[in-house]
């Protein structure tokens, strides 16, 4: 849920008390919603709708994916300071990496989301 108008605030407050676990519960269904609590809970309170989001949960191969494609980031990293620096960075170096980093991302290819 958005924050409302920035034209329009809120002056007036409503405090509620809670057991832990009401508190607890009122987290874990404004987390699922992908809410903050008070915007869940006012929600709530004014019958709004409420609209469940899902967060993007990588798996172990996306994991690794990952990973690999840092340690690919930081080898290309240091080949652009090398030819920054003007030093010379052999070709096949360089091909051999793009080859890995194309690997590397068409086994993401399958993961779109």
């Amino acid at each position: 849920m958005t924050r409302s108008n920035a034209n329009t605030s809120r002056d007036r407050q409503l405090n509620i008390a809670l057991h832990d676990d009401e508190l607890g519960v009122l987290r874990t269904r404004a987390g699922t919603a992908g809410m903050r609590v008070v915007d869940y809970a006012r929600a709530v309170l004014l019958d709004k709708p409420i609209t469940v989001t899902t967060a993007f949960v990588p798996t172990p191969t996306d994991r690794l994916v990952f990973e690999q494609l840092k340690r690919l980031g930081n080898n290309l990293n240091q080949i652009a300071r090398q030819l920054n620096a003007q030093q010379a960075v052999p070709l096949p170096e360089i091909e051999a990496l793009l080859r890995e980093i194309r690997v590397a991302l068409g086994g993401m290819a399958g993961h779109d989301r």
